[in-house]
């Protein structure tokens, strides 16, 4: 139908009660329109129902709405706030917005913060975040080793622990811990030199702690290499020197060597006349104190047998410092001994040992010199 008056269609129902319809349009295939409106506005100025015959709002839908555009409110875009939303289950689709009681007074809206625990908690008012209280840390716990000490709050700051070390050490990295040691560069008692570093005052201990020398050592010393010392101290004990009846030498009368092994010299005087003297040099070393001279010999005749120390300068002097003699006659070795009482000072003089066998002699009467000891002590090496 069409009209030039402006009005193609127009529906009125007089009835003033009931269900009326000024319009209504019905089809009954599932394509068609029951009805169509092209071009111009559309306007109504009840209420609007969609799959809802009893609409009780300007547009009241029932069922989900698709927006190809915008929604606007008053000319303005149109922005969903939780104030506007109903005390009934509210789910707005496509937002990902779900209230399941419709209410906004229990939403989540408190943060609050409990050693290491972070709780959300129903609240009325703002999101609220945990406030400064006079340290950084708040009430969490602060994990720590040894190498640390406090808590990181204002009443127990956290700080360097002091892990046994004394003043004007420093923190040194062990390769696998912090512990305190010396920095050389900084405040110590050594000194450095180039890439040495030395120590002028008091002495040093090595395991211990009252050191009485220079350096002071409990315990064992290894050296690879040598060790240089202007005088070495030692402690003073006793010490021996032995010589072998076998290294004596005659200084005359050579006949008077009947024979010799390792064992001892012999003397026969059935070879010459006079006295038979043997001679042996003696290596002790300077500063040592000689005390005793000692002799095993075997004197089976009538001569008599003096072994003696002498002292020989380079200057040609000779001074016997001790001697000791064999005063019976025995077919089995003898001690003999005597006592010294010298300073030995190999700078300026020599020291030897005389063996005498004098001259008087019977007929195969043997004498043998097995050997000669000096015993001396000794406090400190040149």
């Amino acid at each position: 139908m069409s009209s030039s008056e402006g009005t193609a269609i127009k529906g009125q129902a007089l009835s003033s009660s009931g269900i009326t319809y000024g319009i209504k349009g019905t089809v009954m295939s599932p394509d068609g329109y029951s009805g169509y409106f092209y071009g111009g506005k559309f306007c109504v100025f009840g209420n609007v129902g969609l799959g809802n015959i009893n609409p009780n709002f300007k547009l009241d839908v029932n069922g989900n709405i698709n927006l190809t555009g915008e929604l606007y409110q008053n000319g303005n875009p149109y922005k969903i706030s939780w104030s506007e939303i109903t005390n009934t289950p509210t789910t707005i689709a496509g937002y990902g917005i779900t209230d399941a009681d419709g209410s906004i007074t229990n939403e989540i809206q408190v943060l609050s913060l409990s050693e290491n625990n972070l709780t959300l908690s129903k609240g009325g008012g703002s999101v609220s975040l945990p406030t400064f209280s006079g340290d950084n840390w708040g009430t969490q716990s602060v994990v720590k080793d040894g190498t640390l000490e406090g808590n990181g709050t204002s009443s127990t700051p956290l700080k360097i622990a002091q892990q046994s070390a004394t003043q004007g050490q420093v923190l040194k990295w062990s390769g696998t811990t912090w512990s305190p040691g010396t920095d050389l560069s900084g405040s110590s008692l050594w000194s450095q030199n180039g890439s040495n570093i030395y120590f002028n005052g008091g002495y040093v201990g090595i395991g211990n702690n009252q050191p009485s020398y220079r350096l002071d050592v409990n315990g064992n010393i290894r050296v690879d290499g040598s060790v240089r010392a202007d005088k070495l101290l030692i402690p003073t004990t006793e010490q021996y020197y032995s010589i072998a009846g076998c290294t004596f030498n005659p200084t005359s009368n050579t006949s008077y060597i009947y024979s010799r092994d390792i064992n001892c010299i012999v003397i026969n005087p059935n070879q010459a006349s006079g006295d038979a003297d043997l001679v042996a040099p003696v290596h002790i070393p300077s500063g040592a104190t000689l005390e005793y001279i000692s002799a095993l010999v075997l004197d089976n005749g009538p001569a008599t047998i003096t072994v003696s120390l002498y002292l020989v300068t380079y200057s040609g002097g000779k001074f016997n410092l001790g001697s000791t003699n064999s005063s019976v006659d025995s077919s089995s070795p003898q001690n003999l001994g005597g006592s010294l009482n010298s300073t030995v000072d190999n700078n300026n003089n020599a020291f030897v040992v005389v063996v005498r066998c004098n001259g008087e002699y019977n007929s195969g009467a043997y004498y043998r010199i097995y050997k000669v000891k000096i015993r001396y002590t000794i406090s400190a090496l040149p």
